[in-house]
């Protein structure tokens, strides 16, 4: 886990608060979005790496931890924040993500041989364009 304190340099001078949860817990990311009810701009840069294979694992609770990090931890933050952003006539969501995911490893991947990653969001607002949420 990263030391907020660690931040407090990055965004000096910047109307911006970091605001240090466990995106795991529901209570917590309650508790930040009641605490941040002016907000505009969400940015979703929780992640978890346990570098431990699907197959085999030493350790099989690790993936079920990637996935509530990784997953569930954004799911809760951007269904606590939506609405937010949405009393806040718009806003923005920024899902911080790792280039790594475009790349297969060893006894990691399902998949025999790399595959180019695709996208399938035509409809996807433009990167200028604010996230409307429903009011």
């Amino acid at each position: 886990m990263r030391s907020p304190d660690a931040l407090a340099g990055e965004f000096a001078g910047l109307p911006a608060e970091v605001v240090p949860l466990d995106v795991t817990d529901q209570a917590a990311v309650a508790a930040a979005a009641n605490a941040c009810p002016d907000v505009n701009l969400l940015v979703n840069n929780a992640g978890l790496f346990t570098n431990t294979r699907l197959v085999r694992p030493g350790d099989p609770d690790a993936a079920r931890r990637e996935m509530e990090v990784n997953y569930f931890g954004v799911l809760n933050m951007t269904r606590a924040f939506a609405p937010l952003l949405g009393a806040n006539d718009g806003g923005y969501i920024v899902n911080v993500l790792s280039v790594a995911g475009a790349f297969p490893a060893p006894f990691r991947a399902a998949t025999p041989r790399p595959r180019r990653p695709r996208c399938s969001c035509p409809a996807s607002p433009g990167p200028s364009s604010p996230i409307r949420a429903p009011r």
